[in-house]
């Protein structure tokens, strides 16, 4: 179950376990994924612009890194810069796994402020269940669009890359 760690109005995150298929044997893995907008080299999330570090600093306020074996940014131009990317940095500081990012915008369906106002309404445990169900739907983000483009990074380097028009 997708469990919601924090929801503002433009971000949230929250952790799930996720099978990875592509690790040699394929195995459930603990992820978070962080929903929020990115500009340049850096995320916002309740209204503060958090680079890398910033961020890392600020999620350990409500998981440990140690737990985890995956972190998937649901941010636009997160992988932008590639080496010196958002993305890129976060997983030269987050040693023990895999990061995830996105070059171009990032089409999420469930968006920040709906998340938030679910929470408002139903509380962390209901968002939290209306959150799973959407996920379980394929309700995540959208991957068939033209300049969709995932970077996954493991200490600095880039291990897996999806183009979907390698033409823009």
């Amino acid at each position: 179950m997708a469990e919601i760690i924090f929801s503002y109005k433009d971000s949230y995150m929250f952790s799930d376990l996720f099978n990875n298929k592509k690790l040699n044997p394929p195995r459930v893995v603990n992820r978070l994924t962080l929903v929020a907008h990115g500009v340049g080299g850096s995320v916002l999330i309740d209204g503060v612009r958090m680079n890398a570090m910033d961020f890392f600093s600020f999620s350990r306020r409500f998981i440990d890194p140690n737990d985890l074996d995956y972190i998937r940014l649901e941010s636009c131009y997160s992988t932008w810069g590639g080496g010196s990317s958002f993305a890129s940095e976060l997983s030269k500081i987050f040693e023990r796994g895999y990061v995830k990012g996105y070059m171009r915008q990032v089409w999420v369906w469930n968006i920040p402020d709906q998340v938030f106002s679910n929470m408002q309404q139903y509380g962390l445990k209901g968002a939290s269940v209306m959150l799973t169900k959407e996920i379980m739907l394929g309700y995540s983000i959208a991957k068939g669009y033209a300049d969709f483009h995932s970077m996954v990074f493991r200490r600095g380097r880039v291990i897996k890359e999806r183009i979907l028009n390698p033409y823009i």
